[in-house]
């Protein structure tokens, strides 16, 4: 798993991961898991994902698997 901190027009920073085999397409991963978890996201930054620990990354990697 490709983590990465992007930003759109807004200028405001997210949280993506690179889809593996796509190295283009980058998913946003607060929205997505909005999305799929209809929960507000440990995502504010890269940091805050690897401090929320294993089950996050586990929601994340079922995230690429079939992303929005």
């Amino acid at each position: 798993m490709r983590l990465v901190t992007f930003s759109r027009q807004d200028g405001v920073a997210r949280v993506g991961a690179i889809l593996p085999g796509d190295a283009r397409r980058i998913v946003d991963l607060s929205h997505a898991w909005r999305l799929k978890c209809a929960a507000e996201p440990p995502l504010l930054s890269l940091q805050a994902l690897i401090e929320a620990g294993p089950r996050a990354w586990d929601v994340v990697r079922t995230l690429l698997l079939s992303p929005p």
